[in-house]
Order: structure tokens, then C-alpha cells, then sequence
């Protein structure tokens, strides 16, 4: 039969504690070797009484000082010739204060150290008083280290800060950096003072505590901001948002957030961005939202007005055309039966007289009728269409036959693009252009005109007219295309000073633009273009 194994012996609780094991002098001299020679400060022991003199230094001060220990045991004080001229009054000083009275811990002191090769490194030296324990009453302790880093990055923090504070100083808002933690608790880490002002809470720190200034938002813009805050810090997204505060004396400031968040390892979120006064601008766009309404108002206003001037136009148009017109039929029909049936009794001087009433007011009738047609084209509605302008033109040709009759015209037709248009209104614009190009090549010995088109550097199609007749000078050019403007006399060529008013017309019905070049005795060139659209003046 087996037998078990007693259990192993529990330690009593009141078992003895195990003793370290002292260490021997030679021990403690190994190890405190090991530490200085790892250690990167300066380690020093320096006797003050009965005179100044270096007990001990550690192997950091050769490679630091660039001066061996041994000459530091032979002159305690040679240490100081490494020390920056523009430095050196200050460390003196502080040292023979310490050194007179080691027991007041005055050795405190930064300084720059100039090496043999001329770099510089930044020190901060500290004495520690004696030991009360210490049988020599004047050997005290120190230590040296060497802060070059921490100043350089001093130095470049300085300058980020100055960096951001002339950024801010010019920047339309301010900068500023808020937090919000995971209870939803506000704080301002970085805004300073301008940051509470916008707040309406000059001089209240917001660092510790940003509830005053969520106090300030109005009450209907909250929801907003958190909404926002929300959606920033679950996407890490830019949050922006525009709200209001409200101050003591009752006005309300409009401010615009803008910020960038960063989760923060604690489950806060921290903002870095801007706050900006939009007070003005806000009220700028009141007062454009006003004005607008007030425009809105006046141009309805005005398009009453000018939709009953219209309705007089028309009236007017339609007296024109039946009650001008009548008369007119009726001096010119009763002057022809006159001529007619009665000319034997009357003299050529009489027969002349009735021969000019006529022409006047068949002049005049020509003119009503032209003036009729100028005033439709605003009313008339565009129907477009894919049109073959090789025979729009044809047409508008065989139109003016009579007008050509008798002439001899040397035609020249180029190239001839398709347009989209109102085909009965592009109609007109070619008789009246085209017709214009006879009655102006009328005194030419040998007539010539020219149709086509061509392509603009632009990408747009240009249609033209030109002929080598009477021309114009190109310092009246803008003349003509005005109402009743006529650059040549009625005796030397007939017209009533509307047509090109019409051809102006309805290309920029058509979305398009008319021009001309010309130069007297040598002839002129109209041009056109189309648009996609109706975007010329009614």
C-alpha cells in the first residue's frame, strides 16, 4: 500500500525577514564608479573652507568642459574660463555668494559654456548646502547638466508662440483650441483674452471652465452646436457653425465656428480653429435680404407699369396701323384717280405736286409699316427649328427680285452653315441685309456681293453680308443700328432707318450679336451670330 507524501511546510507568519547582506567599501566604490561614469551630468564635490578647492568631478566634465580633471584639481577655478564672456559676471557672482555662505543655496544659475572647438552649450549648474552629517563643514555638493536641447526647444516654442501670436493678432477671428470631455463639459485650453471678450466676458478665464461662455449661446442655437459637435467628433470632421450669444446689455453677436477635432486618449475630443465676429456681416446680409425684398417689390411694381405702357403701345399700334393708315390709302389712291381721270386739266406743275403726294405718303406708309413690324418683334414669340440656310437665303433672294431688277450684280456665295432659328424672322434679317447690300451697291459701276459664313476663333458660326458699294465711315458705326438712323442722305438712297434696327432685333431675340465694318466708296460687311437661347432685350 502507497503511502502519500506530507504536505509541504507553510512558512510561519512569523518568520524572520531575510537580511540584505551589507556591502563592502570597495562594493560601494565599484558601483558609485559605474553610476558617474553613465551619468551625462556633472557630478561635483567641492570643499569651501578654509579655502575654495575641487575635491571631485565626474567623468562627464572632461567631454563637456573639454578639460581634464587633473588640471581642475590643480586650478578649482579653471573651469570658469569656459564659461561665455557675456555670462561670466553672473555665474561669479552667484558662485562666491555660494561659496562665502554654502549653507544658503544661492548657486542657482543657467549659463552658456564655449567650448575649444567654439560651440556653445547651455548648462544650469545647482550647489546643495552641506550635510548636517558631514564632518567637513565646508564640503558641498553639485551637479551640472547640460540643457542645450531644452533651450532650443525653448527657443523654437518661443518663436511658434510669437509665430501664432502675430497670426493672431491679423487673423479675421480667434484662434483658439476648446475641449469637450466625455460628460459633455466645455473647456477653453487656448483662446485668452479675446476669446472671452467675444463672449461678452472681458477677463474671465475660460481655461478651467467654458460653461460662462455656453451660458452666452442663445438658447435656440444649442441644439445646433451639440448636433454639429456630434457629427465632428464621430467623422472627425471640420465642425462649422454659426451661432449667437447674448450680452449684458441685451444685443445679440453672431459668431462662426470653424474647427478641426482631435480624439484625445482620455475619450475627449480636443478642437483646434477659429471664432469670428460675423456680427456685421450678418446684419449685411439682413439689410441685402431687405433690400432685395424691396427691389422684388419695385419691379413688380414697375412691370405693372410696363405691361400697361405696353398695352398703350399696342393701342396705339393699332391706331397707327388703321387710323394713320386710312388717310394715307386715301391721299395716295385719290391722287392717282385725280392724275388718272383729270390730269388733261391740270398743269405739269399741278400733275408734279400730285406726283410728290404720292411718293410722300406711300414714304410714309412704308415707314408705319416698318415701325409696326419693329414694335411686334418684342411681342412675338420664337419658334425654333433646324434651318438649311443655303435656302433660307435663296428665298430671301427671290424675294428682292424686283429690287434687283434691271442690275447688274456679280453674286458671290461661300459656305453656308445650318443654324437653329425662327425660320420667318431669320427671313427678314436676310432681305433686309441683303437688300441693303443692293441699294447701297446701286452707284457702283460694277456690283458685288458676297454671302456665307465662317468660323470665329471662339468656336461660334458668323454669318455675313459684303459688297463694295457706298461703305460708311467706321466713326458713325454705332449709329447704325439705332431707330431712324440714317448715315446717307434720302436723296441718294431711299429707306426708312429701320431696317437694320430689325436685323438687331431679332438676332439678339436669337441670343446672338450684329456688328459692321466698313469704309467709305469701298463698301461694308454685317455680320451675325446666333445664340442657343432667347437672352437679347425685349
Amino acid at each position: 500500500m502507497k503511502q502519500s507524501l506530507p504536505p509541504p511546510a507553510r512558512p510561519s507568519l512569523g518568520t524572520a525577514p531575510v537580511q540584505a547582506t551589507p556591502l563592502s567599501m570597495q562594493e560601494m566604490a565599484d558601483l558609485f564608479t559605474q553610476f558617474v561614469a553613465a551619468e551625462r551630468h556633472v557630478l561635483w564635490v567641492i570643499d569651501t573652507q578654509p579655502r575654495e578647492q575641487v575635491h571631485y568631478v565626474s567623468p562627464a566634465f572632461e567631454s563637456l568642459w573639454g578639460i581634464s580633471a587633473e588640471a581642475l584639481y590643480a586650478d578649482s577655478r579653471i573651469w570658469l574660463t569656459r564659461v561665455h564672456p557675456d555670462d561670466r559676471d553672473k555665474v561669479t557672482t552667484a558662485f562666491a555668494c555660494w561659496v562665502a555662505s554654502p549653507l544658503t543655496p544661492c548657486f542657482d544659475v543657467e549659463y552658456r559654456l564655449v567650448r575649444a572647438d567654439g560651440s556653445q552649450r547651455w548648462l544650469h549648474s545647482l550647489g546643495h548646502p552641506p550635510l548636517a552629517s558631514n564632518p567637513h563643514v565646508g564640503r558641498c555638493t553639485g551637479i551640472s547638466e547640460d540643457i542645450t536641447e531644452r533651450k532650443r526647444a525653448d527657443a523654437s516654442l518661443l518663436v511658434a508662440q510669437q509665430r501664432l501670436a502675430a497670426i493672431a493678432a491679423v487673423a479675421p477671428g480667434v484662434l483658439c483650441s476648446f475641449r469637450r470631455n466625455r460628460h459633455g463639459q466645455l473647456s477653453v485650453p487656448y483662446g485668452g483674452p479675446r476669446m472671452a471678450e467675444l463672449f461678452g466676458l472681458p477677463g474671465m478665464p475660460l481655461d478651467k471652465d467654458g460653461a460662462p461662455a455656453w451660458e452666452r449661446i442663445h438658447p435656440d442655437d444649442i441644439s445646433q452646436i451639440n448636433e454639429r459637435l456630434d457629427e465632428s467628433s464621430r467623422h472627425l470632421s471640420t465642425w462649422r457653425t454659426e451661432f449667437r450669444v447674448r450680452l449684458d446689455d441685451g444685443a445679440v453677436r453672431w459668431l462662426e465656428g470653424h474647427a478641426t477635432p482631435m480624439a484625445q486618449s482620455n475619450g475627449s475630443f480636443l478642437w483646434h480653429g477659429t471664432i469670428t465676429d460675423i456680427t456685421e456681416r450678418h446684419h449685411t446680409q439682413e439689410e441685402i435680404v431687405r433690400l432685395n425684398s424691396e427691389l422684388e417689390r419695385r419691379v413688380i411694381e414697375r412691370t405693372a407699369e410696363l405691361q400697361a405702357a405696353v398695352k398703350e403701345i399696342e393701342a396705339f399700334s393699332y391706331s397707327v396701323s388703321h387710323d394713320l393708315r386710312a388717310p394715307l390709302r386715301a391721299l395716295d389712291g385719290f391722287s392717282q384717280v385725280l392724275l388718272e381721270e383729270h390730269g388733261k386739266l391740270l398743269p405739269d406743275e399741278g400733275k408734279r405736286y400730285l406726283g410728290i403726294i404720292r411718293s410722300t405718303a406711300q414714304k410714309m406708309g412704308h415707314l408705319i409699316d416698318d415701325l409696326l413690324a419693329f414694335s411686334r418683334l418684342g411681342r412675338q414669340a420664337l419658334t425654333r427649328r433646324r434651318i438649311n440656310s443655303l435656302q433660307l437665303v435663296g428665298s430671301a433672294f427671290d424675294t428682292l427680285a424686283a429690287q434687283r431688277e434691271g442690275r447688274q450684280i456679280e453674286w458671290r456665295l461661300g459656305e453656308l452653315a445650318d443654324c437653329d432659328g425662327d425660320l420667318s424672322l431669320l427671313r427678314q434679317v436676310w432681305i433686309n441685309l441683303i437688300g441693303n447690300a443692293i441699294k447701297y451697291t446701286s452707284q457702283s459701276p460694277k456690283a458685288v456681293i458676297e454671302v456665307g459664313s465662317q468660323s470665329r476663333a471662339d468656336g461660334a458660326t458668323e454669318f455675313f453680308v459684303r459688297d463694295n458699294g457706298a461703305g460708311f465711315d467706321m466713326q458713325y458705326v454705332h449709329k447704325l443700328f439705332g431707330v431712324f438712323e440714317r448715315l446717307h442722305r434720302s436723296d441718294e438712297f431711299e429707306g426708312t432707318g429701320v431696317g437694320l434696327a430689325i436685323v438687331q432685333r431679332i438676332v439678339q431675340r436669337h441670343g446672338g450679336e450684329v456688328r459692321a465694318e466698313g469704309e467709305v466708296g469701298r463698301g461694308a460687311t454685317f455680320y451675325f451670330t446666333l445664340g442657343e437661347d432667347e437672352r437679347g432685350p425685349e
